[in-house]
């Protein structure tokens, strides 16, 4: 990638290694050690409609977090960058269980940012099947297995989960491409995959 790299051990039980630049969370570590950005899920039952506020220029916020997005019943997530207060409310009595908000940005200290210059290992817990490939696009980390899977810089959907995410950290499936896929990578604003 543009500030990382990544790398697959070749022992029987592969192993997905990461290190570098970890700002926007491509180097996949559940920590989030190094990284900057981060989001937090709110539970349904645990929000209070009258602390969702409007924020100026559209959206809406959390107690002072932006509401980023809104995931439903059935587990898909999607943006409410644009949603009204009204719109989120509606979104729970439709069944919607969680609102993602973020965390305001952290300055990362030096030493922390300098630790992630050797080998990490990346989180593989969600993954499925024998890893078969790993790629790095600018600022996004590739996976594949039986599906593929990301994690990295989404803010332009770079990432192809279907909603804008400044920092996604651990690895998430990456739903729309076949199996068979063999090749990931990208730039700084784009993915391709073949």
């Amino acid at each position: 990638g543009a500030n990382h790299t990544v790398a697959l051990s070749s022992s029987s039980e592969k192993k997905v290694f990461a290190w570098g630049s970890n700002a926007t969370g491509q180097l996949g570590l559940t920590s989030g050690k190094g990284c900057g950005l981060a989001e937090t899920e709110v539970a349904a039952g645990e929000v209070i409609p009258d602390k969702v506020a409007a924020l100026l220029g559209g959206g809406c916020e959390l107690d002072g977090q932006r509401v980023v997005r809104i995931r439903e019943a059935s587990g898909k997530e999607r943006s409410a960058m644009t949603s009204t207060p009204a719109q989120v409310q509606q979104s729970f009595a439709a069944g919607a269980t969680a609102v993602i908000v973020e965390i305001p940005e952290r300055e990362v200290p030096k030493a922390e940012k300098q630790s992630l210059l050797w080998p990490q290992e990346v989180f593989l817990g969600d993954v499925e099947g024998a890893i078969s490939g790993v790629f790095a696009s600018a600022e996004c980390t590739f996976v594949t297995a039986t599906a593929p899977y990301v994690c990295g810089l989404n803010g332009d959907g770079q990432a192809g989960l279907g909603f804008p995410s400044m920092a996604v950290q651990t690895l998430r499936p990456l739903r729309g491409l076949p199996p068979s896929v063999t090749w990931l990578g990208g730039g700084l604003h784009f993915s391709a995959a073949v």
